[in-house]
């Protein structure tokens, strides 16, 4: 007999501490391209080089609509399948009390809904997307993880990192994440920030959350690119490509939808390799 679906409220382990303005200083807006089919061998060699990929244009409005839709309704554990649901810290001793804007604004996002909403699955499994993969390296590709992200006004940052330190794969084994806007978004509040072209594994540390070190961040040689994003833009990127995201200054909220995406045949390692490349311990690094 199968489990029955579980709904997992989970506390966020990061917490909001002032960071320095600059490490999201940037002088360079991403160039795009407008929707998949302008995907080309030009943009194929530019996601190579720069490690990402921005295209407009890629769902529509009306597909949109419908995955905020899905994710309001698992805030509120309408959900018919097995997910979780992240809270901020501050929300601890309170969550099943939370109702309305309230607790919406206290989500810091959702996790694991594959094959819980058709809404959703619509934008994680589209063929196009699928497609577009393929072209990018990925053979067969399959979903590896879902998150919807969720940053009301005054919402904390999400300092700089690469998601391959949170995977426990190697690291020459490609992973691509797709981050999809559901909402306009801004520098001012909370857009996507990458640093184009870095490839290489860096350190990372638990302080504001499992991240760069701010001051290994600031020395990077590669100034921040900026991502302004419309709904139904895609931004495609590397695992191992540092990006972050501002804290939320202006009264919009601002929601994505990213998931990542590895080929069939994808390998696992155990968490003590991953932070022997990634972590700090054993290699007289402080922050």
């Amino acid at each position: 007999m199968s489990e029955p679906p579980q709904i997992k409220d989970i506390l966020d382990n990061g917490i909001a501490e002032p960071y320095d303005p600059a490490l999201f200083d940037y002088d360079e807006v991403a160039t795009d391209v407008d929707g998949l089919d302008a995907v080309g061998d030009d943009e194929l060699a530019e996601f190579h080089e720069r490690k990402f990929l921005l295209v407009r244009n890629v769902f529509a409005r009306e597909q949109i609509d419908r995955a905020c839709d899905a994710m309001h309704d698992l805030i509120f554990k309408r959900g018919k399948g097995s997910y979780s649901i992240h809270f901020e810290p501050g929300v601890k001793d309170k969550i099943d009390q939370l109702q309305g804007t309230e607790r919406e604004h206290a989500v810091r996002k959702l996790a694991d809904f594959n094959d819980v909403d058709p809404r959703l699955d619509a934008l994680l499994y589209d063929s196009g997307v699928l497609a577009a993969l393929v072209k990018l390296g990925l053979d067969d590709p399959q979903m590896f993880q879902t998150m919807a992200l969720i940053k009301p006004p005054g919402g904390r940052d999400k300092a700089w990192h690469q998601d391959r330190a949170y995977f426990n794969v190697p690291v020459e084994d490609p992973i691509i994440g797709v981050w999809i806007a559901l909402d306009e978004t801004t520098p001012e509040n909370g857009c996507m920030f990458v640093r184009p072209g870095w490839h290489d594994p860096v350190v990372h540390f638990q302080r504001r959350d499992w991240q760069i070190c701010d001051a290994d961040a600031l020395s990077l040689p590669i100034k921040p690119v900026a991502l302004p994003m419309q709904p139904g833009d895609i931004l495609f990127f590397d695992s191992l490509l540092p990006h972050g995201t501002p804290t939320n200054y202006s009264n919009q909220r601002r929601r994505a939808a990213q998931f990542h995406y590895a080929s069939a045949n994808v390998r696992k390692t155990s968490l003590e390799e991953r932070l022997a490349i990634f972590g700090e311990e054993g290699k007289d690094v402080t922050c």
